[in-house]
């Protein structure tokens, strides 16, 4: 999605935009999330 989308998206429906927005990055986070508190944490922790 571009800025533009986004912006589009954001003025219609917050919540449509939230969704598209985890839906698409949520997988990253986690990712990152999981790399960094894997030597600290438990998976639930995660």
């Amino acid at each position: 999605m571009t800025g533009n989308e986004l912006k589009e998206l954001i003025s219609k429906s917050p919540a449509e935009c939230h969704r598209k927005l985890m839906k698409e990055y949520g997988r990253y986070v986690y990712a990152m999330v999981f790399n960094r508190l894997r030597s600290s944490g438990t998976h639930e922790d995660v």
